[in-house]
């Protein structure tokens, strides 16, 4: 089943209005679902409910019903959005002729999905990574609706790979072969490249390589877009890819990183790495994954620990030590108490 193209803007009106849906419920559930998409990368339509639900109970927000959710999400498979409204169907080879329920319906953002054989791998690899967490809900959830500022460990990390310069005056890929470069002594932001699996990809896409497909217009321009500018806002841009998607190991992310940077002839030095592992570190820990349904790894880490065992029992060498005053019983219980945790005392 293939998604179904844009309507207009005189049909999407006239279905609006069918459902009945002011416009100021309009704009919400457009912040609404960008907000989801933003933080989530996918959720179900029966799973935004319940998030509204909770949302509403704790700020002012418009008020909504279950069915107003499903007719909107209907009309939005239909609008230009940067994400995709699918049917269960759509996503999952469903072994019955029962038509999918609309609370089946799944937000699941652009980037995730590929083309071609394997186009649902990172959905399918995504969900599965998702699976029992909680959501993240805060209660700025609608700032999540727009591109939010740089975050401290983000603007760190951009000012760090900023001030890097292309010094090899020879570059080397990952296979071994040589080139000369062109932008000896420039920084990340003052030159192009392509790395060459990359350029693998564009004569691919080119219908260069012998035995591969035909020229294949479209995905040759949208894979071009994607690699554009200067290095520093390309490798920002897989950086943050990467991350959202919480696919990919931090162990390995920098392995890839280190590999970029040396092939278009960055020669970090130890303490350049040093740096540069404790600032994606910090980086990484301190952005919101998708893979987390939207939790920084630290704030989910904090969460983990709030939710497991609240109360504890010491053991007699410590009930010994209270009582012997080698342990101040009250300055233990505050201990405890600043991290989520009460402890029973005989």
């Amino acid at each position: 089943m293939s998604y179904p193209k844009p309507l207009s803007e005189k049909t999407l009106a006239r279905k609006y209005a069918e459902a009945g849906l002011t416009t100021k419920q309009q704009d919400f559930l457009h912040a609404f679902f960008d907000a989801a998409v933003n933080l989530y990368g996918t959720v179900p339509i029966r799973h935004l409910w319940e998030i509204y639900k909770d949302l509403s109970t704790r700020i002012d927000i418009p008020s909504i019903r279950q069915k107003d959710l499903v007719a909107f999400s209907g009309i939005a498979r239909r609008e230009e959005h940067s994400y995709y409204v699918f049917e269960e169907d759509e996503l999952y080879d469903l072994d019955t002729e029962e038509p999918s329920k609309p609370l089946d319906r799944e937000l699941v953002a652009r980037e995730i999905m590929g083309s071609g054989y394997g186009k649902r791998m990172v959905y399918y690899q995504l969900t599965d990574a998702q699976a029992d967490k909680p959501y993240f809900i805060p209660d700025d959830f609608l700032t999540y609706a727009t591109t939010k500022q740089l975050s401290i460990e983000e603007k760190k990390l951009k000012d760090f790979l900023g001030r890097l310069k292309a010094d090899a005056k020879e570059l080397v890929d990952m296979s071994g072969h040589k080139k000369k470069s062109n932008h000896v002594g420039k920084r990340l932001s003052e030159f192009s490249f392509l790395s060459h699996h990359e350029e693998f990809q564009v004569k691919y896409l080119s219908g260069e390589i012998e035995g591969g497909p035909k020229r294949n217009e479209k995905k040759l321009n949208k894979y071009l877009e994607d690699r554009k500018g200067p290095e520093l806002e390309k490798l920002l841009r897989d950086i943050h890819r990467k991350s959202v998607l919480g696919l990919v190991s931090p162990t390995l992310q920098l392995k890839w990183i280190t590999s970029e940077l040396r092939e278009c002839g960055v020669l970090l030095s130890k303490k350049d790495l040093e740096k540069l592992v404790q600032l994606f570190m910090d980086y990484h820990n301190h952005t919101h994954l998708y893979s987390n349904r939207g939790w920084k790894p630290v704030e989910l880490a904090q969460r983990t620990m709030r939710r497991g065992p609240l109360t504890i029992s010491l053991g007699p060498g410590i009930q010994q030590a209270i009582k012997e005053g080698k342990i101040d019983k009250k300055e233990l219980e505050a201990m405890f108490k600043e991290k989520g945790v009460k402890f029973q005392y005989e």
